[in-house]
C-alpha cells in the first residue's frame, strides 16, 4: 500500500489591489509566509504521520482464502485503521497550523502592512 500526501498552495490576491502595487506585493509576501509555514509544518509532521500509518498497517489482519465479501471487509478494516491513525496526526497538525497562522496574522503584521503601503 502506498500513502501519498500532497500540498499545493495557490495565493489569491484581491482584484482591487493593482498587480505589482504595494498592497499586491505586501499581501503576496504575507501569504507566502503562510505557505512557508504550511510546508515546514507538513515536513515536521511527516515522520510521525508515516510512523502511525505504518504501525496501523502492521497490525495483524485476517489472512487465508476469503470470498469477495470477506476481502472487501478486510480492505475496509485496513483502510479504517489507516484513516484513524492518519486523522489523529492530522488533527495535531491542524492545531499547530492554526497556532502558527495566528502568529503570522498578528495585529502588528497588519499594522506593518498598512503603514508600508501609505508611503
Amino acid at each position: 500500500m502506498t500513502v501519498k500526501l500532497s500540498y499545493e498552495a495557490e495565493i489569491f490576491i484581491a482584484k482591487n489591489y493593482p498587480k505589482g502595487g504595494c498592497r499586491d506585493l505586501e499581501t503576496r509576501a504575507h501569504e507566502s509566509r503562510h505557505v512557508a509555514a504550511d510546508v515546514a509544518l507538513l515536513e515536521a509532521a511527516m515522520p510521525a504521520l508515516r510512523g502511525k500509518v505504518e504501525k496501523a498497517l502492521k497490525k495483524k489482519t485476517e489472512t487465508g482464502p476469503v470470498d469477495e465479501k470477506g476481502a472487501a471487509r478486510i480492505r475496509g478494516g485496513i483502510l479504517g485503521r489507516v484513516k484513524d491513525a492518519a486523522q489523529a496526526e492530522l488533527k495535531k497538525l491542524e492545531a499547530a497550523r492554526k497556532k502558527r497562522h495566528a502568529q503570522i496574522d498578528s495585529v502588528a503584521e497588519y499594522t506593518r502592512m498598512t503603514k508600508a503601503c501609505r508611503r
